[in-house]
């Protein structure tokens, strides 16, 4: 998140204008906030899409044995590399 941030940084202007815009002051948002915060879960969303915090889908894994999946021959030996979106 943090590296995601400055990189990006009108991307945490836009989301910090939208909690402040949104929220009252001191208190933490309910989720009945959340359909007046549309960015900040899109955020949240992206930045999880970018870096998972355990890697599932980014492990190789070697094929024991062949198989068709969906019309697609995989070879015995192949490395795939599963789509976890």
């Amino acid at each position: 998140f943090i590296l995601l941030m400055s990189i990006y940084p009108h991307v945490q202007c836009r989301e910090q204008a939208e909690i402040d815009q949104s929220l009252v002051k001191n208190r933490l948002p309910p989720r009945a906030d959340e359909a007046s915060l549309p960015y900040v879960p899109a955020v949240v969303k992206e930045v999880l899409r970018f870096s998972l915090i355990a890697r599932l889908g980014k492990l190789p894994h070697i094929v024991l044995c062949e198989d068709v999946y969906l019309g697609y021959y995989i070879p015995h030996g192949s490395t795939v590399i599963a789509n976890i979106w």
